[in-house]
């Protein structure tokens, strides 16, 4: 409950501290299960949004915390299998704008924060909708977007198809 990794299925050669990063604190304050931001893992050294939940006693007091770092570069492998037309990109985002995965360039995108793009702004304060824009790559698109959570856990999915393809 004081953040220090005290389990792990990666080796640990030093004492790690899981307590300054704001997914933890967030569950420590709410008790519930919580998402990260983007960050690279302590661990694994890559690109990561850790998925922690509470162990509760039966008064309620957490008494330890069960994290698990997500890989976004092997999530991203695993969205891609999905059939997208050509031309078309895939972009998640977190609640602060950070780009999560992006396809294609993730090396251009990924972990950056992009909350003043016309695409991120509108994806962070609607729910869901379709548009034409441009995007990040400066193409104009037809985007279908989708939100998935609330709140800063919130995740926000869409998919731009180039405008000529889609029409």
């Amino acid at each position: 409950p004081n953040g220090v990794v005290f389990a792990s299925a990666v080796a640990m050669t030093k004492p790690v501290s899981l307590a300054d990063r704001l997914w933890f604190q967030r569950l420590v304050q709410t008790r519930r299960f919580s998402i990260g931001e983007y960050s690279i893992g302590r661990f694994s050294g890559k690109p990561t949004v850790v998925l922690g939940y509470p162990v509760l006693d039966h008064t309620g007091r957490l008494i330890a915390v069960f994290a698990a770092g997500l890989d976004l570069e092997r999530l991203q492998r695993a969205l891609l299998t999905i059939d997208l037309p050509a031309g078309a990109n895939l972009n998640v985002i977190d609640s602060n704008g950070t780009v999560l995965i992006r396809y294609p360039d993730p090396e251009k995108f990924a972990g950056k924060k992009m909350p003043e793009n016309f695409l991120v702004k509108t994806m962070l304060t609607q729910k869901e909708g379709a548009m034409t824009k441009v995007g990040l790559d400066a193409l104009p698109r037809l985007y279908g977007y989708k939100t998935v959570g609330s709140g800063v856990e919130a995740i926000h999915i869409s998919v731009g198809i180039p405008a000529q393809v889609a029409y």
